[in-house]
């Protein structure tokens, strides 16, 4: 009997994204200017099409919502070793 592929867990729909930026007063815009990067860029990440971590742990403080509940499984990263911890091995 074939198993029954589990679907993972989905997060926040890009409009829900973009209506909680809007609630609390900002736009891809004002995130954009922030970093100093355009607006696409700001646009591709909040549609999953390209990663940013920087930029999602900054949209995901301006919400109010966990990273992991925004983009669930995407952002899990183990924090890698400082150059002087590399350095000291």
């Amino acid at each position: 009997m074939a198993q029954k592929k589990k679907k993972p867990k989905e997060g926040l729909h890009p409009a829900l994204i973009l209506a909680a930026l809007k609630m609390e007063g900002h736009s891809y815009v004002t995130i954009a200017n922030h970093f100093s990067i355009s607006t696409t860029a700001i646009e591709n990440v909040v549609k999953g099409k390209t990663k940013s971590l920087r930029t999602a742990k900054y949209i995901a403080t301006l919400i109010n919502k966990p990273l992991d509940d925004i983009w669930p499984g995407q952002y899990d990263y183990e924090q890698r070793p400082t150059f002087k911890e590399r350095c000291a091995a």
